[in-house]
């Protein structure tokens, strides 16, 4: 998806017949970890698909949208420990070595 139109809690709760409280209660007995995280995660993950195109770091940032390359820098290193160049580059170097 591209970050537009994302349902909030109250309209996911909603078309679930439930209340906020007892769809993420749910969602974190189901899948051990908040909503919150799980979109987060997410996030990164389609960040690293799109990091292994052509697509400038910036485009992607926005794609996702974070509100500027710095935030989602500071929020891929957060998640993986690399800033989304150095993913990139570890990446481009293990696909040379395949």
């Amino acid at each position: 998806h591209d970050g537009h139109d994302v349902p909030t809690l109250a309209e996911l709760a909603a078309l679930c017949n439930l209340s906020v409280r007892q769809l993420t209660r749910a969602f974190r007995a189901s899948r051990g970890r908040s909503i919150g995280d799980h979109i987060a995660q997410s996030r990164i993950d389609h960040a690293k698909r799109l990091l292994a195109t052509d697509e400038s770091i910036k485009a992607i940032a926005y794609a996702l949208g974070f509100g500027s390359p710095s935030a989602f820098s500071f929020a891929f290193r957060r998640a993986t420990g690399l800033t989304p160049r150095e993913f990139r580059q570890r990446s481009g170097d293990r696909a040379v070595k395949a």
